[in-house]
């Protein structure tokens, strides 16, 4: 970890343990990529100017964040599936977080389940993003959940009326629940780290790894849930 300097170090680092699907689910973008390239053009334009001599010993980043002090102006965005790249990976960035003293999202999509981010770190704030489901009352149950585990911040995700076409996840045979193939077994394989940091740990404990939130009943057919948001 010491070794690791800059995005691009992790970036690196993390191809490297990782499946290839996995890391391309997480890593790419959707079709041609042209909105990744175009958002990565977007950041590189943010120059930060250094202001010197300024008459302040230290500097003070906090900020309120819809009425929430937080020490600085970053969020840990939702991320589905972090799960994976790390055993317990969402209660993980639920600790940074706090430590941090920073907002953590945590995703519909994630593998740990909102009850089980809260017990397992319970100094972090944190939220929650929702997928609208095409049966509102699972999402209205969903939200129940969420607001009895003490999450007061909803963030509410409208910008995939369809769902995205990943082609690489096609290619890969990348798929959630897991699914056994040939080749993904080839890919794991190569990985052992992460086989047996990371899924045989599920395996052994909890099982086949797949969307926490989601209810067990259509664990076969995931993808029919998201609703077209309208």
């Amino acid at each position: 970890m010491r070794q690791l300097l800059n995005a691009r170090d992790y970036r690196e680092a993390a191809r490297r343990r990782l499946p290839r699907s996995l890391f391309e689910y997480i890593d790419r973008g959707t079709e041609d990529e042209l909105a990744l390239s175009v958002l990565r053009r977007s950041l590189d334009a943010i120059q930060l100017m250094p202001r010197m001599l300024t008459g302040h010993a230290e500097r003070d980043l906090k900020t309120l964040v819809l009425g929430q002090q937080t020490a600085m102006l970053v969020i840990i965005a939702p991320t589905a599936l972090a799960g994976l790249v790390s055993h317990g990976g969402e209660v993980k960035l639920a600790r940074a977080a706090a430590r941090a003293n920073i907002p953590v999202c945590i995703s519909t999509q994630s593998v740990t389940t909102i009850e089980e981010v809260r017990d397992g770190a319970p100094g972090a704030l944190v939220w929650f993003q929702l997928y609208m489901w095409k049966d509102r009352n699972l999402s209205r149950q969903l939200l129940e959940r969420v607001a009895a585990s003490g999450v007061t911040t909803l963030v509410l995700t409208v910008d995939t009326p369809v769902i995205p076409r990943r082609e690489y996840n096609v290619r890969n045979g990348f798929s959630i629940p897991l699914r056994y193939t040939v080749r993904a077994g080839v890919d794991v394989m190569m990985h052992p780290r992460w086989m047996f940091g990371v899924l045989l740990r599920y395996l052994t404990t909890t099982g086949m790894p797949t969307y926490g939130h989601y209810p067990k009943e259509f664990a076969a057919r995931l993808s029919g849930l998201r609703s077209r948001t309208r």
